[in-house]
């Protein structure tokens, strides 16, 4: 079964769109050269410990 939650529409609280994936590009091994995803960091998230921290900072943990 190929993984569907975050494969569309918009990131959540937000109106940055996401890239859509044919199913056949969604496994982690699959090639896709124009692949180039927005940078983009949710404010509901931020300083929350259990979420990853934003691309290019480092965690105090």
């Amino acid at each position: 079964m190929v993984h569907s939650k975050c494969r569309g529409g918009t990131y959540p609280f937000s109106d940055v769109k996401r890239v859509i994936f044919p199913d056949d590009k969604v496994t982690w091994g699959s090639k896709s050269d124009n692949y180039n995803p927005p940078d983009y960091d949710s404010k509901v998230l931020l300083n929350k410990l259990w979420a990853d921290p934003p691309l290019g900072k480092r965690s105090k943990f």
